[in-house]
């Protein structure tokens, strides 16, 4: 069965190739058909080409004849242009040369033109100038010039000589500047100037007369002034009965002025020469018992005392209405203290002291003392006794005590209370109420 299978799909084969077979000669058979039918086209047209071939065979024969002739013709035509082209480059030539002369043609031309324009401007130029500065009307009187001179009459002017004097004139001007041409109004503008300050200056001299008469004045007058004063001062500190004396004593003091020092070829010489308004002033201070040569061999307490010598020796020669003394006698000893007190004591009668002090002497001798205290912890309380209302068991009367509390009311308001007037009214107010209260020291 197998066997007859395969032979079956044999003989399918077989008969599928002879299908295919009778196909392929079909194709052929028509593929033979259509050569044949080209061949025939193909004859036809080989036998059109034929023909065409031949006849242009016979064309091309007499178009080679008919290049012969061209090229004969050519040939002369060559000839003739050849013979053109050397006519060509000679007239060439020609050209170039006739284009360079004429370049040297035209820039002569323009040179002349250029030197006839500078001809022209300078002549126009010179026939301004003459008409300007000589009013010589050159176009108008040259041919009467001309006239003159063919008469014989004026004679021809050397025009080297004349050039040579109008470049020498022309030096000369140069050296003379640019012109200002505005150098009129300026004059007018610095003489009105100058007048202004002439003035100036006068005022400026009168006022320096002015000025050195009056410091002159101030000098004559703070020279009579100060000598003055400074005789007091003098008297009033190293006297018989000066301060110095008072407060140490005894002793010795003086105050005086010191020589003027110039400078002398540059060296500083002390001379003898004194003035009252340029020389220092030099204190002296000889304790009893000392001959010290300078201050720094004095002691704390005797530099304090001349200093408070000297202070209320200024202070008696010109008093004040009030005077502050701030620890004066910090460094006093107890002595001193006492004269120091005693001393001041003396100028109650006419002014108030306010001593701020830690020293309990002073503080007994003063007539009125103030204090801080603080009676609660942290609270400051100011206190104000008088020591005529003490009594000689320490406790304060009582009418002090209700006099105090309308005070310090006062005194509350009076801080409170912008404060009003001129130093010159309080201070009077204070001479009004000085006989009312007792001095304090």
């Amino acid at each position: 069965r197998a066997e007859v299978s395969a032979a079956h799909e044999r003989a399918r084969s077989a008969r599928r190739e002879v299908g295919s077979i009778e196909t392929a000669a079909e194709e052929a058979r028509r593929s033979a058909g259509q050569a044949r039918t080209h061949i025939e086209r193909a004859r036809a047209t080989l036998e059109s080409h034929t023909e065409s071939l031949a006849e242009a065979q016979r064309l091309a024969e007499s178009a080679h004849a008919r290049a012969e002739e061209a090229q004969a013709a050519a040939e002369a035509q060559r000839t003739v242009v050849r013979g053109a082209e050397e006519r060509l480059r000679d007239a060439g030539r020609a050209v170039g040369d006739a284009r360079s002369r004429a370049e040297v043609v035209q820039r002569d031309w323009h040179a002349l033109e250029t030197s006839r324009r500078e001809l022209e401007v300078k002549r126009e130029h010179a026939e301004d100038r003459a008409q300007e500065e000589l009013e010589i009307n050159l176009a108008g009187d040259y041919f009467e010039y001309r006239g003159l001179m063919a008469d014989g009459v004026v004679r021809r002017i050397n025009t080297n000589e004349c050039a040579a004097r109008a470049n020498v004139l022309r030096d000369e001007i140069k050296k003379l500047g640019n012109v200002n041409l505005n150098a009129i109004d300026e004059e007018t503008q610095l003489a009105e100037r100058n007048d202004d300050l002439i003035a100036q200056v006068k005022d400026i001299d009168e006022a320096r007369i002015r000025l050195a008469t009056l410091i002159e004045k101030l000098n004559i007058a703070s020279r009579e002034q100060f000598g003055e004063v400074f005789e007091r001062i003098r008297h009033e500190f190293g006297g018989q009965g000066g301060m110095f004396r008072k407060l140490f004593g005894g002793g010795k003091a003086e105050v005086r002025l010191m020589p003027l020092v110039k400078e002398v070829d540059g060296q500083k010489v002390v001379t003898d020469e004194i003035d009252l308004l340029e020389s220092g002033v030099e204190v002296i201070a000889k304790p009893p018992g000392k001959e010290p040569r300078s201050i720094s061999q004095l002691s704390g307490g005797e530099k304090t005392m001349t200093a408070v010598a000297l202070l209320l020796a200024i202070f008696r020669s010109k008093p004040s209405c009030f005077c502050i003394l701030d620890e004066v006698d910090a460094a006093l000893d107890e002595a001193n203290v006492g004269r120091f007190c005693a001393t001041v004591k003396e100028f109650t009668d006419f002014s108030r002291f306010i001593v701020i002090t830690h020293n309990k002497r002073t503080m007994q001798s003063v007539d009125r003392l103030y204090g801080v205290t603080m009676q609660e912890r942290g609270v400051s309380k100011r206190v104000s006794v008088r020591f005529d209302q003490v009594g000689a068991d320490g406790q304060i009367a009582a009418t002090a005590e209700a006099e105090a509390e309308p005070e310090a009311e006062v005194a509350e308001v009076a801080e409170k209370a912008p404060p009003t007037g001129s130093l010159r009214a309080a201070l009077a107010g204070m001479r009004v109420a000085a006989p009312a209260e007792s001095p304090t020291q």
